[in-house]
């Protein structure tokens, strides 16, 4: 898996088929502390606002990412 730096953030990506190019996004973001502000488990596949339809994993993994910096970008204007 590859991971981004975003700032003081770190996003690592993942993905999950659900099949005919439907994508689950599954960010993990950590702080500078290296502590889990969002994982993985917070996102089910039962949420449609975290899936996609992408042609390619590494299309929905791009998206993930993208996903990972609106996140962040969103929790620093709450809590600055």
């Amino acid at each position: 898996m590859q991971q981004v730096r975003y700032g003081d953030y770190q996003i690592t990506p993942a993905v999950q088929s659900l099949g005919r190019n439907r994508w689950n996004l599954l960010p993990r973001i950590t702080g500078m502390e290296v502590t889990p502000l969002i994982a993985p488990e917070m996102f089910t596949t039962a949420d449609p606002e975290n899936q996609i339809v992408a042609s390619s994993e590494a299309e929905a993994i791009k998206q993930c990412v993208e996903l990972g910096k609106m996140i962040i970008d969103a929790d620093l204007q709450l809590y600055p």
